[in-house]
């Protein structure tokens, strides 16, 4: 009797124990994801010097969410390791609001690169909150991976949400 009461105990114990892993990884990851992160934009390798193309889409998801989606190439180098990220900025500043991305497949980049590299895998999107960019003047920095190094690069481009009409 009491070896049944000390099984049921550790089984029970077992069960509650799985469930709060759960709710506590699910928690921390979905506030990793939708939390920007603040960095520093000279830690990176500036872009400047590779030969890159691109395209931003900023498009109004909802009333809560910005859609920001695009690609991006390094002319001559496939993506080995997908690890983009939008950062958005201020001018003149240094810090940045990093923001983790999904990748897109992208065989539309690859046709009309033409160049026998393939970059498929160059497409991103993220979604941002409203709350995080209303009021402020950002810019989008795109960072991502060639050859192993970590570059950056600041478009210029301001964050402007561009509303879908219906």
């Amino acid at each position: 009797m009491k070896e049944e009461k000390i099984r049921r105990f550790l089984s029970m114990a077992v069960i509650v124990g799985g469930i709060a892993i759960v709710i506590i990884c699910t928690v921390y990851q979905n506030h990793f994801y939708r939390v920007p992160h603040k960095v520093h934009l000279s830690g990176y390798n500036d872009a400047a010097n590779i030969e890159t193309k691109y395209d931003i889409s900023i498009e109004k998801e909802n009333q809560d969410y910005d859609k920001v989606s695009g690609w991006i190439l390094a002319r001559g180098h496939e993506i080995v390791e997908f690890d983009t990220q939008i950062i958005l900025y201020e001018d003149g500043s240094d810090e940045g609001l990093l923001w983790l991305t999904q990748m897109e497949n992208r065989t539309d980049v690859t046709e009309m690169m033409n160049d026998g590299t393939n970059y498929d895998e160059s497409g991103f999107q993220t979604m941002i909150p409203s709350k995080y960019v209303e009021g402020k003047d950002y810019k989008i920095a795109i960072a991502f991976y060639v050859d192993q190094e970590r570059y950056i690069l600041k478009t210029d481009q301001e964050f402007v949400v561009e509303d879908e009409e219906d």
